[in-house]
């Protein structure tokens, strides 16, 4: 039986930057292996949410359990070494060949190094390309390396917070589809925040809306084309239905 990524837990979770609540009292629970996806306009407090998992961000009040167990237990660093996290600027080391980057954590941590052949060739690149430097790689590459590196370590829980932003559309297509595909066949559970409703819809298991640092719709895809998740999720899902219906006028 294939092993399934942990239960992420969120407490009355609220973070507060001065008086203003980035987040403000979230109760969810993220079943094992499941793919989330955060969704909101800008300042919802998406990231903010999901900064908390890895303790980028700490809680002002409530806790986030990861399989029962509250991550401000133990020193962060410890922690950041079994949750992947793959985010829109990549952060590749510009000194360091692409092989280097991805066995970078396993080898701070003491661990074997990892097999990275093996690596890039899950995230559809060549061996080849590990000997070169990050800057040699287009903005596709760069990013598929990314998600090579947040998996070299065996993490079970992956955190995107807008990965796949600054790429062309066909890019992020091609890219989000593979990263699907890995998600199901290492068993992973995945959040993921995105500004794109469309990349929500068609990734993810569930999709959670935010507003004003609340969650204010939770549903299945199929859930949320039906109009069961509220106003603001009805909003988001009008945006790219608009768009298909646009498309198909032009076609005739």
């Amino acid at each position: 039986m294939k092993q399934q990524g942990p239960e992420v837990r969120f407490e009355h979770v609220t973070k507060r930057f001065g008086d203003a609540a980035a987040v403000a009292g979230v109760d969810i629970a993220i079943a094992p292996g499941s793919f989330v996806a955060l969704v909101g306009g800008s300042g919802a407090g998406k990231s903010t949410l999901l900064r908390m998992v890895n303790r980028l961000e700490t809680p002002s009040e409530g806790r986030v359990l990861v399989d029962g167990r509250d991550v401000a237990e133990g020193p962060a660093p410890s922690l950041r070494r079994r949750i992947g996290y793959v985010f829109q600027s990549i952060g590749l080391m510009p000194h360091m060949s692409v092989a280097e980057n991805i066995a970078l954590v396993p080898r701070i941590a003491g661990d074997p190094a990892p097999d990275v052949a093996a690596l890039l060739e899950m995230v559809d690149l060549p061996a080849a390309l590990g000997r070169r430097a990050p800057d040699a790689l287009s903005g596709g590459q760069r990013q598929r390396v990314g998600v090579a590196r947040a998996i070299a370590t065996g993490a079970r829980l992956m955190l995107l917070d807008e990965p796949l932003g600054a790429l062309d559309p066909v890019t992020r297509d091609g890219i989000g589809q593979r990263y699907r595909d890995l998600h199901e066949r290492l068993g992973l559970t995945s959040i993921m925040v995105t500004h794109d409703m469309a990349e929500a819809l068609l990734l993810a298991d569930r999709v959670i809306v935010m507003a004003k640092g609340r969650v204010v719709g939770d549903a299945t895809p199929a859930e949320m084309l039906a109009g069961k998740a509220g106003p603001e999720a009805d909003a988001l899902v009008a945006v790219p239905a608009r768009q298909a219906q646009a498309i198909a006028a032009l076609r005739g």
